[in-house]
């Protein structure tokens, strides 16, 4: 298993992908850390993973990247995917529940929002107000997770994973499907991989 630094920075890198892009983030791309980062990274979980698609886009300045952030998580509707977890599950997981969303998916604010949200509370964590309708996003489960890699047992760790971070590859076919830009769907896909790969060991640890 990896150490607990190393598995908590890749967290927090991937984390900042799905954020509004800022400066920081935007000069990690440009200098070519965050390819190196990620390359290295996957390799020491056991991963083989391409990241062409991240190193075409170094020249890229802020702008340009916030406009691609954009395009790819926020309009147009038709053309972009929604990095929130609730959006991939049923509404409501009450076998109870009489209300007409509890089947459907694509709303926010689902069971799982409302239990990452206490999981959160219980952690003495708030989050920022821009995720306020969705704290089942995946920038503020990843950023939780690089915090558990810190903190946590295995145990809850692998739990997190299999509660919160298991729809990630519904997320990246989503991306290829809708044709989002191709430095977003690549770091879609890596996240999904790494993920995946972390959850595998996680279960064996």
């Amino acid at each position: 298993m990896p150490p607990r630094e190393l598995r908590a920075e890749i967290y927090r890198v991937l984390s900042e992908a799905f954020k509004e892009p800022s400066p920081e983030f935007a000069e990690m791309l440009g200098t070519g850390e965050l390819f190196q980062f990620l390359t290295n990274s996957s390799g020491k979980l056991g991963l083989s993973f391409e990241f062409g698609g991240i190193e075409g886009y170094r020249s890229l300045h802020l702008q340009d990247l916030k406009r691609l952030y954009w395009d790819a998580f926020h309009n147009p509707v038709a053309s972009r995917v929604t990095p929130v977890e609730s959006v991939y599950r049923r509404w409501s997981e009450d076998p109870a529940s009489d209300s007409p969303l509890a089947k459907l998916k694509g709303y926010l604010m689902s069971d799982r929002a409302l239990h990452v949200q206490e999981l959160y509370r219980q952690a003495g964590l708030t989050f920022p107000p821009e995720f306020s309708a969705a704290p089942d996003h995946l920038a503020l489960e990843l950023e939780f997770m690089a915090l558990l890699c810190e903190r946590a047992t295995f145990k809850a760790q692998a739990d997190f994973c299999a509660d919160h971070l298991d729809w990630l590859d519904d997320l990246a076919a989503d991306a290829v499907r809708k044709g989002i830009p191709a430095f977003y769907r690549v770091m879609i896909e890596a996240t999904a991989a790494l993920v995946r790969r972390d959850a595998e060991m996680l279960a064996k640890a």
